[in-house]
């Protein structure tokens, strides 16, 4: 099992509703979510599977300071690239570090 709770990785998952829009309270809310994860559930990782046409749901992400996982320029010129774009966000450089070598 490399993902899951006893790894301290969390996945997250949201929606957009347009009531919402440009209020500033998704924003908010996320990053009130990851905070209490990182914090009060100790998680060190999280992570988001993204469609890659979602250009919305990705300039979300990483106004959250979520970072490409497996950026475009690092793949084979020669590979299609795949359709889901992955996302993710440590609690520190050091949970960075433990998680990706493990």
């Amino acid at each position: 099992e490399r993902f899951g709770y006893n790894h301290r990785q969390c996945a997250i998952g949201f929606a957009f509703v347009d009531k919402y829009r440009g209020t500033g309270l998704p924003f908010r809310t996320v990053q009130y979510f990851q905070e209490f994860l990182f914090r009060k559930m100790d998680r060190l990782y999280l992570f988001a599977t993204v469609k890659r046409e979602n250009r919305r749901s990705i300039a979300f992400l990483k106004k959250l300071g979520f970072e490409e996982r497996y950026p475009e320029e690092d793949q084979d010129t020669n590979e299609e690239p795949p359709e889901e774009l992955f996302l993710e966000k440590y609690r520190s450089s050091q949970a960075r570090g433990r998680i990706r070598n493990y």
